[in-house]
């Protein structure tokens, strides 16, 4: 939306639903009865092998069999900073991938360096590679043209970073965003420690460049830079950052495309929301296709 975006909050209760469909009811992206494959993939980034499964749409013909894929976009799934040391398969994102193959649309979700499912170690300069390789891999291992980055808390703060300089990204989707990380160094040295979901080499010198990455990396600097159409989309009652920070972030895009969607009800966990994840993989859909 041009003119400086345009800002939008809806309730997850099933009678604001019906209106929300009323609202949207020229612009939602009608879903496509289409099988989608299954492929566990995965592709190198300097010697590191991530993990992950690419869903790709496929129409159904005669006899059971299927006719190709349905297009060239794709969107590329980010997770955040891991609580348990589950890989994206087991903590569900398959069911936003298919979402979006519902729509038309091939959809990549893998696992971070560092995290279960891959190998390497955490950092948020080596999850920004991680990204520029999954595009790669999306562009030029399977001839997708155009590629979306939806992205999920601590994914979302590499993924603005990540478009800001890359223009292969051409759409944005950012929830649960932090204008900033403000991370405790203890508090966090104890949630490794203790969770055993992200992989360092040395907490107390990864600690300490950490807080130099989350410096360089704000989200709230580098989103000025940010062209590509724009989606925040931010739980009201976030327990984690507080809901203040999507406003920020939204007001300091560049995008001359940006729109912002506060959940009413909804807290930090917004992958959990069904109506923002329809509502988030039709806007992203639509501008993708078009």
């Amino acid at each position: 939306m041009r003119n400086g975006g345009f800002a939008r909050s809806f309730s997850a209760t099933r009678s604001a639903r019906c209106s929300l469909m009323v609202i949207f009811q020229n612009v939602l992206i009608t879903s496509l009865k289409a099988k989608m494959r299954r492929e566990r993939i995965s592709f190198e980034r300097d010697g590191v092998r991530l993990g992950g499964t690419l869903f790709t749409p496929q129409v159904e013909a005669g006899s059971g069999g299927t006719i190709g894929v349905i297009g060239d976009r794709a969107v590329c799934l980010c997770h955040g900073i891991p609580r348990v040391a589950k890989t994206v398969e087991e903590k569900g994102y398959g069911k936003l991938a298919e979402l979006f193959c519902e729509r038309g649309v091939a959809a990549l979700i893998f696992n971070f360096s560092g995290t279960a499912g891959s190998g390497g170690y955490f950092s948020l300069r080596s999850w920004s590679a991680d990204l520029r390789a999954a595009v790669n891999f999306l562009l030029s291992e399977r001839g997708v043209r155009k590629v979306g980055v939806v992205a999920f808390s601590g994914g979302a703060v590499v993924a603005v970073y990540n478009a800001a300089h890359d223009a292969r990204i051409k759409v944005l989707a950012a929830c649960s965003c932090p204008a900033a990380l403000r991370l405790d160094p203890e508090a966090f040295k104890m949630f490794i420690r203790e969770h055993g979901s992200l992989r360092v080499r040395d907490v107390n010198e990864f600690i300490k460049e950490f807080a130099a990455e989350a410096e360089e990396m704000k989200p709230l600097r580098w989103i000025r830079n940010v062209k590509q159409p724009l989606l925040i989309m931010h739980g009201e009652l976030d327990e984690l950052v507080n809901v203040k920070d999507a406003y920020e972030l939204f007001r300091a895009a560049g995008s001359l495309e940006k729109e912002l969607f506060i959940v009413e009800g909804a807290g930090h966990r917004i992958r959990e929301n069904n109506a923002a994840m329809r509502l988030l993989a039709d806007w992203v859909t639509r501008k993708l296709l078009r």
